[in-house]
């Protein structure tokens, strides 16, 4: 009980206060009495005691104050903190909860992808909308994968015209593809030089029927050159003298091939320089050659072509030909032909297509247009063409066709390779 002279608190069980020694009296509530009034000093007027159930809920200390809770405290701070931390950190979890109702719902999307939606869009693919989609996307392709390959340089173009279909398109870009190749001289896989023939319009054959040589052979007396004829050819390459010993070792060498011809020239010294023109070759031991330098055998109106040299000449030396200008006409057990470049070139820059040796051309003999007289020959003989150092002049001939009986002859036939310049254009653009 509280001493109501000093404010002390004392035991119930006391009777006298520990402090002031003043006597403590119980009411029938056990509060403790009003001393009564006393000459001895001023009467103190007690405090008022804190109800029971407040007196429970905050303890006294020593001093009788209110002592405060440590873990009502802590408990506080933990609660702001979490706040706080909840405050700042509000959007990272409402990202991390919305990434996990995406994911949850890109799931249930998926599956609902590969049921009825799935296939009303599949069949929505299959009509129109879906085929100018894809020819679109076909269109694009084209026009982003355009490489232009020219002498070693690669570049890309776009092409940024709207065709009314892909095909034209496609035809527009494989136009472009191809660029143009222009080079005088161009070399191929034998490091062989040729040489640009422009295109043009010439008279191919002759009007003047056939040679007195051929009359005198009752087998051979026909009019292979008649008649003469508008021929035109394109740009094409030849090479600037016929294939040499040396280049066709380099050709066996490289693919072993065994040749159909007898080439025993290789054991005569009159034949086998290196530098001399290959003879005792087979016409497809030559298209097998070509093959291998990655050109062919000249047509027949290109032979000819380049033999008149843009003038319609009698001889691929001129209107006549002498000995210093060709070689032709030897004793066929004491000549031999000479070395390339022995004799000045035409106009065009191609060496020996006169004499030397006759050259192979692609194919076999047809008739010309206009030429009614039959012959057995057509579809099925070969001709070399220009004569050799053997055959008289007249075989020499620009427009000369004679049918050679080949197996007698002896190291009098040789060839040379051309190629188109179309045929250039595709090569450098692969």
């Amino acid at each position: 009980m509280i001493c109501p002279n000093c404010n002390t608190m004392n035991p119930n069980s006391i009777k006298k206060c520990i402090k002031c020694g003043a006597k403590l009296e119980k009411d029938s509530g056990g509060a403790a009495l009003k001393p009564a009034a006393s000459t001895d000093g001023p009467m103190l007027k007690a405090k008022e005691k804190p109800a029971k159930q407040e007196r429970m809920q905050m303890p006294m200390n020593a001093g009788g104050e209110p002592k405060k809770s440590s873990k009502f405290i802590l408990i506080l701070l933990i609660v702001i903190i979490a706040a706080a931390l909840l405050y700042f950190f509000k959007d990272k979890l409402l990202t991390t909860l919305g990434q996990n109702d995406y994911k949850a719902d890109s799931i249930r999307i998926a599956d609902s992808i590969w049921t009825a939606d799935s296939i009303r869009v599949a069949d929505s693919l299959k009509i129109a909308d879906s085929l100018r989609i894809v020819d679109s996307l076909r269109q694009a392709a084209i026009q982003d994968s355009i490489v232009l390959l020219y002498k070693g340089k690669k570049r890309t173009a776009q092409d940024t015209t709207v065709y009314k279909t892909l095909s034209d398109a496609e035809k527009a870009q494989l136009g472009k593809k191809k660029k143009s190749y222009n080079e005088k001289f161009y070399y191929a896989k034998d490091n062989k030089k040729m040489i640009l023939i422009k295109g043009h319009t010439f008279t191919m054959g002759t009007n003047k029927g056939t040679s007195a040589n051929l009359k005198a052979s009752p087998e051979t007396s026909l009019d292979l050159e008649n008649p003469a004829h508008s021929v035109r050819v394109k740009d094409f390459y030849l090479d600037e003298t016929e294939v040499t010993n040396g280049q066709f070792k380099k050709f066996l060498e490289e693919t072993k091939y065994k040749p159909i011809g007898s080439l025993s020239h290789f054991r005569d010294r009159r034949f086998n320089h290196d530098d001399m023109p290959v003879v005792d070759v087979d016409y497809y031991d030559a298209v097998e050659y070509a093959k291998w330098a990655g050109k062919r055998l000249p047509f027949e109106r290109e032979w000819e072509c380049a033999a008149k040299d843009s003038h319609d000449y009698e001889y691929p030396t001129g209107n006549d030909m002498t000995e210093s200008q060709a070689r032709f006409g030897m004793n066929i057990k004491e000549g031999f032909p000479r070395t390339v470049k022995s004799y000045r070139p035409n106009h065009f820059g191609i060496y020996d297509l006169a004499g030397n040796v006759s050259e192979w051309v692609h194919g076999v003999i047809s008739q010309y247009p206009g030429n009614k007289t039959p012959s057995k020959y057509y579809g099925s003989a070969r001709v070399p063409r220009g004569g050799s150092w053997m055959s008289p002049k007249e075989d020499c001939k620009t427009y000369r066709r004679a049918i050679l009986d080949i197996s007698k002859s002896m190291g009098n036939i040789g060839f040379r390779c051309a190629i188109g310049r179309d045929e250039v254009i595709e090569l450098q653009n692969k």
